[in-house]
């Protein structure tokens, strides 16, 4: 079995529960649909569909949100090297794809190349799933009374077979790069 250290950890955010899912996922959805949720601050760019403002704005809005929804570093963390966040808005004619970080793809090939099996970081509610429930044709169920703020937001998922690139890591790249929002 490869170690388990072959793990891109460098994401520019990484949510680490789900309660850091929830909250960043409402406020995804305010900042989509009203433009007046977006943080202090935020300025357009190119045709007015990249929304910018800094990270200390984005801090500030977690900062506004009520007790039951405030994140700790326990909950997320955004990597030091950051200074400014984007939104994009979608043109009705275009199809946008949001490109990973070149670092992190390349990571994935050296430990091929070293023979490691490449790791990626799922979201915990697929690992709800019981197996033998699981079908192809059918959409994905999850209790939610069962999920709580203090879970893991995410699993990690070795990647193995005779070519692991292609049948893991470029469908679901694919899947998630194509398909961020229904």
């Amino acid at each position: 079995m490869a170690p388990r250290y072959s793990v891109f950890g460098n994401n520019p955010i990484e949510l680490k529960t789900r309660k850091a899912l929830r909250v960043m996922g409402r406020l995804i959805e305010g900042w989509s649909i009203d433009p007046d949720s977006r943080p202090a601050g935020a300025r357009t760019e190119l045709d007015g569909r990249l929304i910018v403002f800094p990270r200390a704005a984005l801090q500030k809005t977690l900062e506004g949100l009520p007790d039951a929804d405030r994140l700790t570093e326990d909950d997320y963390e955004l990597r030091d090297n950051i200074a400014e966040i984007e939104l994009l808005l979608r043109r009705p004619d275009r199809f946008s794809i949001v490109l990973p970080e070149p670092e992190a793809i390349e990571f994935q090939h050296r430990a091929l190349q070293q023979d490691l099996w490449p790791t990626v970081t799922l979201p915990m509610v697929y690992g709800d799933i019981p197996w033998d429930t699981a079908s192809q044709d059918w959409a994905v169920h999850v209790e939610i009374a069962e999920m709580r703020d203090d879970d893991p937001a995410g699993y990690m998922v070795q990647l193995s077979g005779e070519n692991p690139l292609d049948e893991f890591l470029r469908p679901y790249l694919a899947g998630y790069c194509c398909t961020q929002c229904s």
